[in-house]
């Protein structure tokens, strides 16, 4: 079996690493850890950094460890306001100093972040998770695997995938609205406010010339049995 190390190195070297946290002393001790781990450069910036996207520009491939117990709350949202931050930068993200009693598990996995590290973990497992991010893979606790395998094996939800006059974003709160849930709740999950919902909403009707949500429902539906017989 490979050494940790081994593996590790494997990861194009134009890969950069990151901790953003509070610039704490330990933060400082992890970066250079991981630095020595990984093989891999390593910074250690303010949390308050990420939100400003020119800081990280460069066409290098990023892992950013993300101090969970430097963000206020509600945690999801700041998170989902990084993934949309970065939604086209070869960019990834796994959060660690995570309590176990946070609700922050299956919420992150579906805000596109790759890990969870709960505090007071040993320190190996940063570059445990480092290494198996790189590769592709997941880094969670069993208990949000388990919850996240749980919400998977329901019934799938019609989606569109792809339509030449919906934005991302109206796309996006189309799924919302097949899978059943409220203005009020896409925009809690979005972190907009729910008038900026209402009008996203007012645009999907007027876009595929419907009236109403089960109307939108109906068309997703319709528009997912197409994409399934074409070739």
């Amino acid at each position: 079996m490979e050494s940790q190390a081994t593996a590790i190195h494997k990861v194009p070297v134009e890969t950069m690493l990151y901790v953003a946290g509070n610039k704490t002393f330990n933060n400082d001790v992890l970066c250079r850890y991981l630095q020595d781990q990984t093989g891999l450069p390593c910074l250690s910036i303010h949390l308050s950094d990420l939100f400003y996207p020119k800081i990280l520009e460069g066409p290098t491939s990023k892992l950013i460890f993300v101090d969970c117990a430097a963000m206020g709350s509600p945690k999801q949202c700041q998170l989902a306001t990084l993934r949309h931050l970065y939604k086209d930068d070869p960019i990834q993200f796994i959060c660690f100093n995570v309590a176990k009693a946070a609700r922050l598990g299956h919420e992150a996995f579906q805000k596109g972040i790759k890990g969870i590290i709960d505090d007071q973990q040993p320190v190996d497992l940063y570059s445990r998770a480092a290494e198996a991010v790189l590769a592709g893979e997941l880094w969670f606790p069993r208990r949000i695997l388990e919850k996240i395998i749980l919400a998977n094996q329901a019934s799938p939800q019609p989606t569109v995938k792809e339509n030449s006059d919906l934005t991302r974003r109206e796309e996006e709160i189309l799924n919302m609205l097949g899978s059943g849930i409220s203005n009020q709740d896409i925009a809690k999950q979005l972190c907009i406010s729910p008038h900026t919902v209402k009008t996203h909403v007012y645009n999907i009707f007027k876009k595929i010339n419907v009236a109403n949500r089960f109307q939108a429902v109906r068309w997703l539906i319709d528009e997912q049995r197409k994409s399934e017989k074409r070739p």
